[in-house]
Order: C-alpha cells, then structure tokens, then sequence
C-alpha cells in the first residue's frame, strides 16, 4: 500500500480532476517514498529497496551483552525470528529466542528480554544477533502523508522542466532538474529520521 494513494494527491494539486494523470501520480509518490525513506535512514529492504511502508528486513547486530536490542527501522510491526549465535552459524542447528521471552517495543524499536527469559543476556559477539522482522508504516503518520502530497504536486506542476537545465540569473550557475525533495518537505520529514539518518 503507497503512502498516499493518487486520489489523496490529487488534492494537493489545484484543478486537477479525473484519473487521467494517476500512473504518473502514482510514480510520484513511488518516487516520494524511496527518497523519503533514503532522507530518513530507512536501510535498503528484503525486496531490495528504501522505502517508508512497512517491509520485510534481515538485520544482524553486533551482540550488546545485557536484555535489550535496538533495531534500526521502527516502527516495529513484528518480529519473526531473533537468533544469538556467536558461531555465526544461523542455520537450523541455532537455536531461535522464542517469542514468549521478550518484549517488543514497536514505537521504539526495542525488543527487551523478559526477567524469566532463558536466554539472557544476549552474547557480546561481533554480528551475533539475526533479526528477522517487519517495520515501518503500515498506516503512514498524517505528517508524512502530507509531505508527501506536497512534493507530489511540486513535481507533477514541474514535470515537464524535469531533466532540463536550470540557470540563474546572470548565468553563473547551472543545474539539472529533477527528482529531489524540497527543503520544507525535508524539515517535515524530520520528525521521522532514524537513528543511523542523524550525525553527531
């Protein structure tokens, strides 16, 4: 499911009625979400992309010691598999942390080992823990569907300068049109940059 549907962006765009435009609306917004989720630290997914919507991930973590993990996408849907080997094996011999011994703290991205957990802490080894597990949005925060929308309609008024040369007044400067996001969609987006997106 996209992050807005074309019909959603059709509002943001004054005068446009009908569903004659919705495939290129529709690549929009597509386009929207991989740069969005890029701008905001999302990793690249199982299926191979960046993307804000909720998707499948494969991570492995160095071991922290301790009762609590710290996944890089969040929100947290669920959580599939969680297995610490130190052999780094992750095969069928590995035993799995089954899922009545930790918490999910899906806002968060934590999961926490339970007090009674029999695994725990978790190891200390370099790229011992694999996480199997589904994150993101399935009901995108009003905030980026607005962004969305915004940058959907700048794009679609704009489309025909897309991949043509801007240059500025009195020519010291040249650009090439294109597919980025606008500085005021950027600071919306701020609110859901994550962790690996920040510096210092």
């Amino acid at each position: 499911m996209a992050l807005i549907s074309a019909s959603e962006a059709r509002g943001f765009i004054p005068g446009l009625t009908g569903t004659g435009e919705d495939t290129i609306l529709d690549l929009f917004i597509s386009r929207f979400d991989s740069l969005a989720a890029a701008h905001c630290g999302f990793p690249v997914n199982n299926s191979g992309t960046h993307s804000m919507e909720s998707k499948n991930y494969i991570e492995f973590l160095n071991g922290p010691g301790g009762r609590e993990l710290r996944l890089t996408v969040r929100p947290i849907i669920s959580i599939s598999t969680v297995i610490d080997d130190p052999d780094l094996e992750y095969d069928d011999s590995t035993e799995t942390i089954p899922a009545s011994q930790f918490h999910v703290h899906n806002s968060e991205g934590r999961i926490l080992l339970k007090d009674d957990a029999e695994k725990s802490p978790f190891s200390t080894a370099k790229r011992a823990i694999r996480v199997d597990y589904m994150a993101g949005y399935a009901t995108p925060p009003e905030g980026i569907k607005h962004a969305c929308g915004i940058q959907v309609a700048n794009w679609f008024t704009s489309r025909n300068s897309i991949g043509k040369t801007k240059v500025s007044q009195g020519g010291g400067s040249a650009d090439m049109l294109g597919f980025s996001l606008m500085d005021s969609v950027k600071q919306s987006l701020q609110p859901y940059r994550l962790a690996t997106a920040w510096v210092g």
